[in-house]
């Protein structure tokens, strides 16, 4: 056999022999194959379903209804009437003013209206007979008016010496004690808050 013909087959050997190792080392796609065959691959069936979403937020639970107690009349507390930090009902009793000076003008008041009322019964008869002029009468009757709204307003500051809750909830500590001098609106006595229910106040974009 010519020796150019030996070289020839020889080269077509190589290259069927590295043609072959080529398909059964790598894959098509230029992938290492694994021994024996294909790799093993997964399966996992493909499920439609409804999807909650939810996210996270930081925030912090806050009272519905807060109510800051201050006396609506001037005078020294007399008493307290709860323990700190404890739980009161709307209308109960919390501090005491002195309702010494209410009461005595509470009743001078009174006895002013019982006054006038009596005045205005005697001048209506007197109208009646036309024994009074109108005008007496009119000004009688507008003094038996301001002596009542007087007694209203006495009542309301006689009232008012006794501070009460008025919402239902926690109240936090007294802040004025027995002894010490308190002015219409200030300073603040204590704070109610209800417990529930309660607001969740929290920030998202």
């Amino acid at each position: 056999m010519p020796r150019v013909l030996k070289i020839f087959l020889l080269i077509a050997a190589v290259a069927l022999g590295g043609y072959y190792l080529y398909m059964r080392i790598l894959s098509p796609g230029g992938g290492m194959m694994m021994p024996g065959g294909a790799p093993p691959v997964g399966v996992a069936e493909v499920i439609e379903r409804d999807v909650q979403e939810w996210k996270e937020f930081s925030g912090r639970l806050m009272a519905v209804e807060s109510a800051e107690i201050r006396p609506q009349v001037s005078g020294l507390i007399e008493s307290v009437h709860f323990q700190d930090g404890e739980m009161v009902e709307k209308g109960q009793l919390l501090f005491t003013i002195d309702q010494r000076p209410y009461k005595a003008a509470l009743e001078a008041a009174e006895a002013q209206y019982t006054l006038a009322s009596a005045e205005i019964e005697r001048a209506r008869i007197l109208l009646k007979e036309k024994a009074l002029p109108q005008r007496e009468y009119d000004q009688r009757k507008n003094g038996a008016e301001v002596a009542k709204a007087e007694l209203t307003r006495a009542r309301l500051n006689y009232d008012y010496t006794m501070v009460t809750a008025p919402i239902t909830g926690r109240v936090s500590r007294a802040e004025i004690t027995p002894g010490n001098l308190v002015n219409v609106g200030m300073p603040v006595l204590t704070t109610v808050v209800s417990d529930r229910p309660n607001y969740a106040d929290f920030a998202q974009d």
